[in-house]
Order: C-alpha cells, then structure tokens, then sequence
C-alpha cells in the first residue's frame, strides 16, 4: 500500500499531478488541503482549526465528503463550543451526528520542551503520520509539504493563514527544529520500521532525518 500525507508546506503544489493519480491508495491531508487534491482523510490537532468547520463558519463546506482524524485536544475543544452560534448542540456532537470523525488519537509519547507548552508542537501532520502507522503499518509513505524539514523555516506553511490569516510559524528557527525533533523521534523510535520518504521544495528527498 502507498499512502501520501500532503502537508501546507507550499512544495506540495510541486506535486499534485501524482498526489491525484493512482500512484497513491490512500492520501491523509494536514487541516485543510488544497481542494485541487483529492484527501480521504484530514488531521486535525488543535480544535481552532477544525471548529472553523461547525455550521456556518468559514470551512463549514470543508466537511462535505470528508473523515476526520482528530487529537484529544481537539475533540475537547470542539465539546466547548456550540455547532453555530446560539446553537443547542456542541461542535463535537455535529460531527460525531454527521459520521465525520474516524478516529480520535492521544499523543504517542510524553512532549517535554523546556519552552512553554510542548504540545503545541506536536502538528497535525504529526499526527497525520501517527495514524497512518498505527493503522497502515507495512505501508509506504510519502510525506509531502512538509518544507521546514528541509529549509529551517517555520513560515512555510499554509497552516495559519488558513485559519487565522497570520503568517505561518515563529521566525525564530528553534520552532522548526522543535517540529524536527518530532519527526525524529516518530520516525527513528516510535515508528522505526516504516518505509518512509519525505518530498521537499524542488524535488528534494530526505529518507532520514
């Protein structure tokens, strides 16, 4: 099985001609993919992305079609606050009446950065590739749009201008090498046995991080 996790790194539009091809059986989105690639599932970490889909917010069209992936941070979340203003019903409770959430997934491990709250730092396209291991785990994987692995820079990413409008990540490199050391450790302890390959600006490739 081939399996394709698209990130908001902008070098993913390098690439959607074969992220929409057969090449891949299965393709996992970070929040909210591009609409000119075709995701089966979305991951979602934090619940001030994901509440952005609740009725009549700015991505509620997102949930047509879609199966989410979501963290314990995010299923709380989404239970605080209601399925559209002035609604009688939680956020949560729309979803799980919708049948849009496949699976709810705690951390894999403890996250103890010395700088603030480490949990923020766990992405979801971290959690995206949890995912994929925990339930794909003889599969390949590609991980696109994944751009500060390979360029240092927190900013490249669509991630807040979705949501927010603000520019992605701190300029301070310490966030992208805090991302890194996520990577590191999902890739060469929690998971060490997947076939893993991440895709960068210009057709870069990194096998190991």
């Amino acid at each position: 099985m081939r399996i394709a996790l698209v990130g908001n790194g902008p070098s993913y539009k390098e690439h959607v001609e074969i992220l929409n091809s057969p090449e891949y059986d299965l393709r996992v989105g970070c929040n909210y993919t591009d609409p000119l690639i075709k995701v089966d599932y979305s991951a979602f970490c934090d619940s001030k992305a994901a509440r952005l889909m609740r009725d009549q917010g700015t991505h509620a069209s997102y949930r047509k079609g879609k199966r989410l992936i979501l963290g314990e941070r995010a299923e709380f979340g989404l239970s605080c606050v209601k399925s559209k203003p002035g609604g009688s019903i939680t956020c949560l409770q729309l979803f799980l009446r919708e049948g849009l959430i496949k699976e709810v997934l705690p951390l894999p491990f403890s996250i103890d950065h010395k700088s603030g709250d480490g949990q923020k730092f766990f992405t979801s396209g971290h959690m995206a590739y949890q995912w994929i291991c925990r339930n794909h785990a003889s599969a390949t994987v590609h991980v696109y749009g994944v751009d500060s692995l390979f360029t240092g820079d927190p900013r490249t990413s669509y991630s807040q201008s979705q949501v927010s409008n603000t520019t992605s990540g701190d300029p301070n490199t310490e966030v992208a090498e805090m991302w890194k050391s996520i990577w590191k450790r999902m890739t060469t302890e929690t998971y060490p046995d997947m076939d893993t390959t991440f895709i960068g600006p210009d057709g870069q490739t990194m096998k190991e991080i």
